[in-house]
């Protein structure tokens, strides 16, 4: 079995995963911090908001290559049409 070298990974996490207490901090220790980006992608992941912001990502994607490319009305309200619906 190999074994990994896990140093760099805690430094990482005590450098920017930790919020160290100042004169502004509630906390006296050093407090874990970042959690709820998990749950943040959990809830994306697992939820209607993933249609939802696929929609936006084609929208957008559309607007983008509009103003890029010369495209037509029409193709570009079908696409958006698409997407809304």
């Amino acid at each position: 079995m190999v074994q990994r070298d896990t140093k760099p990974a805690k430094s990482w996490l005590a450098r920017y995963a930790v919020a160290k207490p100042n004169a502004r901090s509630s906390h006296k220790v050093p407090t874990p911090q970042g959690g709820g980006i998990a749950v943040v992608g959990a809830t994306v992941h697992t939820s209607p908001l993933v249609v939802i912001l696929a929609a936006l990502l084609l929208m957008a994607a559309v607007g983008a290559m509009a103003d890029k490319y010369p495209v037509a009305a029409a193709p570009r309200l079908v696409l958006q049409s698409f997407a809304g619906g």
